[in-house]
């Protein structure tokens, strides 16, 4: 959606990254993936506990991120995505981690500095945390 104030000139065209997407050597990420993951030890889920002792787990956490979402003022994916960086730092020993928030079919109204999402009706908005 183009704001009124905008032209659609000067709306950036998403083909370069569709192109960058669409040509990567998958070969080489999955080598590459491979390689950051090296050294951990993989999960099994076939040795997970399937009994009500997880249901009930899920669901204490489902309560405990909708309480602090409910009482921060933010969502309850923020939390969830500052968990996940803290994970994301340990496992990779890092203090800089990189992690996306994917926004479908809505306005930017309320994003700082971001009146409209151009392009697809999904966007992917990478997040960059640092850890200390």
């Amino acid at each position: 959606m183009i704001d009124s104030s905008e032209s659609e000139a000067s709306v950036r065209p998403q083909d370069r990254f569709f192109r960058y997407v669409t040509g990567t050597n998958r070969r080489a990420t999955s080598s590459f993936c491979k390689s950051q993951l090296a050294g951990l030890d993989p999960s099994d889920p076939t040795t997970r506990d399937r009994s009500t002792a997880a249901f009930e787990r899920d669901q204490h956490m489902k309560l405990v991120m909708q309480d602090i979402g409910n009482h921060s003022g933010f969502s309850t994916e923020v939390p969830g995505r500052a968990a996940w960086s803290m994970v994301l730092s340990q496992a990779f020993d890092s203090e800089d981690v990189i992690v996306v928030a994917v926004i479908y079919n809505r306005r930017a109204d309320d994003l700082l500095g971001i009146k409209v999402f151009p392009g697809v009706d999904t966007s992917v908005v990478p997040i960059r945390a640092y850890l200390d």
